[in-house]
């Protein structure tokens, strides 16, 4: 099976956006966590230092798995790649 890479640019600016309170602003961060961790789990890393506002995200996964589906659900995209080390 070929490895693909999938790939998300990630970019939390506007995390606390309408949050009228810091209730709604702890749910907000809590959804932040709650994606984070799943995409730790799918073995998603950093592709390189976060910065200006932009965290890239990098997982090499086999096509059509399980784990490719879960991570285009959770917002990543395909890059097309001939060859994975």
């Amino acid at each position: 099976m070929d490895k693909i890479i999938l790939r998300k640019i990630h970019r939390a600016k506007w995390l606390y956006d309408r949050c009228k309170s810091i209730d709604e602003m702890l749910e907000c961060l809590g959804q932040e966590i709650t994606q984070l961790e799943e995409l730790q789990d799918l073995g998603v890393e950093l592709e390189d230092i976060s910065e200006d506002d932009y965290t890239r995200f990098i997982a090499k996964v086999d096509e059509d798995s399980t784990e490719h589906q879960q991570l285009l659900d959770l917002g990543l995209m395909v890059e097309e790649y001939d060859e994975v080390e």
